[in-house]
């Protein structure tokens, strides 16, 4: 008798547990709102987000817009830390990165060239120039030795953190998108023109289709867009404009691991434990007020390929960022203010 009371204990547990994360889950999915919303102190209303960095702490935020200057915030007032001082403020958009360690902040500039600065005081590292037109996308390597820009110029430079020197320059002839670390240190790269992952590494003489392993080729009508890449490399989050989805493609075996349909066109940006995918399109609401769409967030579930939750399709987003535990999702989109998403309520895990 004792026995079975315990055993009926036990099944009436599970069963509240397996029924609670039920719940959870078809409750976020039809409806997810921000737990927390943050106006940044002194910047321009009316200046769109377009890029952003979240410190590996995650206490302390960038977020650069055109025409403003490079700034950094506290996460937890929204009170502005540093200015740092640019030779010209640009109306482009400033790509920001945090080394791993969160010491070094690296910016790209309109310039060519790519600041270092130190977020906690705020003075400059040092400025490595290279680059003939503007920085698009530049990262850290996974120790924090090498830093990887890529321009519009059509070049990709790698450069020692320490000593700022130049290690590599890699020449692409097409408008660089992004650029990211992969697996062993190899270069991924995307591109305007070629819908595939590129990639670099010392032992090949130039650059390369991941695919296919042959030189890339630029295609009239591109059935495909490089939307993301995962922090560790392993991952691309890929636009397929036949199938009107995006693919998860595992870049260690080449094999699709989910397809998101009804994604082609959408921005992402994975978490770091290759948990989640955040992606933002176009919502069919407008605001009254700019005329202009707003914007509708979703979170999938990249283990089973299945829509966790989404917003209401009235945010404006035009930015967006996971924190080092995977746990928030930051995003940004104009009147300075950003939105905090709890990720965590979504999984039973907690992942």
């Amino acid at each position: 008798m004792e026995y079975r009371r315990y055993l009926l204990l036990l099944l009436i547990v599970l069963n509240h547990f397996t029924y609670g994360c039920q719940q959870l889950s078809a409750r976020q999915t039809a409806s997810f709102s921000p737990s927390k919303k943050l106006v940044l102190e002194e910047i321009s209303p009316s200046a769109d987000f377009a890029s952003i960095a979240l410190s590996p702490d995650s206490k302390r935020i960038t977020v650069t817009g055109l025409g403003e200057p490079l700034q950094l915030w506290d996460v937890a007032t929204g009170k502005k830390v540093h200015t740092f001082r640019l030779g010209t403020y640009s109306s482009l958009s400033t790509p920001v990165a945090f080394s791993p360690d969160g010491k070094i902040l690296a910016s790209g500039e309109a310039n060519g060239k790519v600041g270092l600065w130190n977020p906690e005081n705020g003075q400059k590292l040092r400025m490595l120039t290279g680059h003939h037109k503007p920085v698009t996308s530049i990262v850290f390597s996974k120790d924090g030795k090498l830093l990887a820009s890529g321009g519009s110029d059509g070049s990709i430079r790698i450069w020692e953190t320490h000593s700022g020197k130049v290690q590599k320059v890699v020449n692409l002839l097409d408008e660089v998108v992004e650029v990211a670390f992969g697996l062993d240190n190899q270069l991924l790269i995307s591109s305007k023109q070629y819908g595939n992952v590129l990639f670099w590494n010392r032992g090949v003489g130039g650059i390369q289709d991941w695919f296919t392993k042959t030189q890339p080729v630029k295609k009239d009508d591109e059935p495909f867009y490089i939307s993301s890449f995962s922090p560790d490399g392993r991952f691309v989050a890929r636009g397929s404009k036949v199938e009107g989805s995006m693919q998860i493609i595992d870049l260690r075996t080449q094999a699709i691991k989910q397809v998101l349909q009804g994604q082609y066109g959408a921005s992402s940006v994975f978490s770091p434990n290759n948990a989640f995918l955040a992606t933002v399109s176009t919502s069919q609401q407008r605001g009254l007020i700019t005329g202009g769409n707003f914007h509708e967030l979703r979170i999938w579930d990249l283990q089973t390929g299945r829509l966790l939750a989404k917003s209401s399709g009235r945010e404006y987003i035009t930015v967006l960022t996971f924190s080092g535990n995977s746990k928030t999702l930051v995003t940004g989109g104009a009147e300075g203010e950003l939105l905090f998403w709890d990720i965590s309520k979504l999984s039973c895990t907690g992942q």
